[in-house]
């Protein structure tokens, strides 16, 4: 049985050091700003997977391009298929939530500065996981 603890607590440690250094590559790439919002404060700002982690391979899971720096509401709207961003980086609301409640997340009519090298996963995260 210890064998087993001591293999969780590595992989834990491993996942822990991986999510660290994607957040760390994301950071230069928005600025340290969410993408849609600008808040720059470091505690508010979360590392945010276009390909979840779970789906990702290896690579692609601390590859910077795999997502965007989101403060903690973005976040989880993106993170749940509320919102998604297509390959140009224009913002995409999902019709799963009313007009209103995207008001009060200031998210209409926002497009994002993204790299060609967003453009895949974005797309993935629009096929696979955005609700329209």
């Amino acid at each position: 049985m210890p064998m087993i603890a001591e293999t969780e607590a590595e992989v834990k440690t491993k996942i822990r050091l991986g999510q660290q250094k994607f957040k760390k590559g994301l950071g230069p790439l928005w600025d340290h700003n969410c993408a849609l919002c600008d808040i720059e404060l470091s505690a508010l700002l979360r590392a945010s997977h276009s390909k979840p982690w779970k789906d990702s391979t290896d690579a692609e899971r601390i590859d910077p391009y795999n997502g965007l720096l989101l403060c903690c509401n973005h976040d989880a709207l993106y993170d749940k298929g509320y919102i998604a961003f297509d390959g140009q980086g224009q913002l995409q609301v999902s019709s799963h939530k009313t007009e209103v409640d995207y008001e009060k997340y200031f998210i209409s009519g926002t497009k994002i500065a993204r790299s060609v090298e967003n453009k895949s996963y974005f797309k993935w995260h629009k096929k696979n996981i955005y609700k329209k």
